[in-house]
């Protein structure tokens, strides 16, 4: 027992040992520091860089740097192959220098370094050198051609300024200038959005080139999507650069490059936030056609979302269609894909907006940024002729009162050549009544006939203003529909109101009739008080 807690006790010792002559060797390797300029340069030409050697003893200590070569262009750097540290904590400066060719061409976005390696006996180290590549452009500036990002704006969707939504419509202002003494032509005009995280361009495009005059400038205005959504999870700042690169005359027509940059902040830290995007429908539909719309339902936000689904209206002419999406991942995407039937009595020659609204299991989306609600207007145009076979008319029975039965008469009526068979359908009443009855929801009605339809609704109690509903109609693939606008009043009230719409009110003879009473009375009460006052 005892020896065997020596020889455990001897080996912890002999471990201890030699991780305590390891750390030494740590601690007693070279240092590198002080490090002046603290990066290479990349422009071309030959260039120094001081640095500090440090060592914990007098020792030597060998350098070694690597070239950096690129399609057959090489950066040379020369380093002492060797330096003396003469004593413990005594810094040795060293030079480094280095050659850019003039033809070596930066790649932006590309990495480009070397590491100086320090050998001695106390222990080694190494330091990375990089060349910092701000400037997108491969060619340099020689001052007669200026580029400048005069303005960037959100045009369409939930950015604004330099905030910028996934799926946002931006629009890029870019003013080029020739500001030397000759003929800049072929001046080509490059700009994209750049990943600062990733070291990558997002987008990356090219306009048609053109030429400037001594003096003159050329303002562009390149609209652009934000439609790679996926590629927008990595960071939320990125560079907008925009470079223009062209041949001066002024310089026997070799090339001169200059660049612009803004920052932008990318708003993609919404935790529940579902958009449209890519919204396909037909410019121009007829009336009863069936319309087809296809969208991509885009979560841009970091968390998945649940049970998704979008709901397509258009009030005027009675579209209220809810679409079910279902779950998506945070930074993943959907389908809508969708039919809508334009009713045969929409107006000929008008223009339509069908409102598109994302929905999720807490309700309507909107953004934290500024509270924008996650709605999409779609316009299209009604062409040709259209003329509805059938006429729908609406009367009150009863008054509109809140908390009790109100009872309309619809008048269906066929102004077609041929008899119709009809379904009736009630939407649009959910929010301020409750359906108690329809007397007929099917019938036939003879070419030039009518067929009346009794419907009562309990309106709620807490109902109040002018409220709507949707009369609809469907003959095989055709369907019809009527709005009809019902003034509500209070219970405890009186009140003359009567419905509005495309409609006749029944009751206009039962009104007329009230009025003249009226009238006849006062006239008695002004007779009356004119005798009196003659006895």
């Amino acid at each position: 027992m005892i020896t065997q807690m020596t020889n455990k006790s001897f080996t912890f010792a002999i471990l201890s040992i030699f991780a305590m002559l390891t750390l030494m060797s740590f601690a007693s390797a070279a240092t590198l520091t002080n490090q002046n300029p603290t990066t290479f340069l990349t422009t071309s030409g030959s260039h120094t860089l001081t640095i500090d050697v440090t060592g914990t003893a007098s020792e030597v200590v060998t350098l070694s740097l690597p070239d950096i070569t690129q399609d057959g262009k090489t950066i040379d750097f020369t380093v002492a192959p060797s330096v003396t540290i003469v004593a413990t904590g005594v810094a040795q400066s060293i030079t480094i220098s280095y050659t850019v060719p003039t033809d070596f061409v930066f790649n932006y976005g590309k990495t480009y370094s070397t590491i100086l390696t320090a050998t001695a006996a106390s222990g080694n180290t190494s330091q990375t050198f990089s060349f910092p590549v701000t400037n997108p452009t491969k060619y340099t500036d020689n001052g007669d051609l200026s580029i400048t990002i005069d303005d960037l704006s959100v045009k369409n969707g939930f950015g604004k300024d330099d905030d910028w939504f996934p799926l946002d419509d931006v629009n890029a202002k870019i003013v080029v200038e020739n500001s030397g003494t000759d003929k800049i032509k072929n001046i080509v005009v490059e700009w994209g959005l750049y990943d600062q995280n990733t070291g990558k361009f997002v987008m990356k495009e090219k306009e048609s080139d053109f030429n400037l005059n001594d003096g003159d400038d050329k303002t562009l205005n390149i609209p652009f999507k934000l439609d790679e959504v996926n590629k927008f999870d990595n960071s939320d700042t990125y560079v907008f650069y925009a470079w223009a690169t062209g041949e001066d005359e002024a310089h026997s027509d070799d090339k001169t490059s200059t660049y612009d940059s803004a920052s932008i902040n990318m708003i993609n830290d919404e935790s529940d936030f579902v958009v449209l995007g890519n919204i396909q429908i037909s410019d121009s539909v007829s009336c009863g056609d069936d319309v087809h719309i296809t969208a991509d339902v885009w979560n841009i936000g970091t968390d998945d979302q649940d049970k998704v689904y979008v709901i397509i209206s258009e009030s005027t002419l009675g579209i209220n269609q809810k679409v079910s999406i279902g779950d998506i991942s945070s930074f993943d995407n959907g389908i809508l894909d969708a039919t809508i039937k334009i009713p045969q009595d929409a107006e000929s020659e008008k223009n339509y907006v069908l409102k598109l609204s994302v929905y999720g299991e807490d309700g309507l989306y909107q953004n934290d940024y500024d509270d924008s609600k996650s709605q999409s207007d779609v316009w299209f145009k009604v062409s040709g002729t259209c003329s509805a076979p059938v006429t729908i008319a609406a009367s009150l029975q009863s008054e509109a009162r809140t908390g009790q039965e109100l009872k309309v008469k619809t008048t269906i009526t066929n102004t077609d050549s041929k008899a119709g068979n009809f379904t009736l359908d009630l939407s649009g009443y959910s929010s301020w009544a409750e359906l108690v009855n329809v007397n007929k929801t099917s019938f036939t009605v003879n070419a030039g006939a009518s067929q009346d339809v009794i419907i009562t609704f309990k309106v709620n109690d807490d109902a109040s203003g002018s409220q709507n509903f949707n009369i609809g109609l469907q003959e095989g693939t055709k369907t019809f529909s009527q709005q009809v606008s019902v003034p509500l009043t209070q219970s405890s009230g009186f009140s003359l109101s009567g419905i509005t719409g495309l409609f006749t009110s029944g009751n206009k003879l039962i009104w007329a009739i009230g009025a003249l009473n009226a009238i006849l009375i006062l006239v008695i009460i002004i007779v009356a008080v004119k005798v009196v006052r003659k006895k």
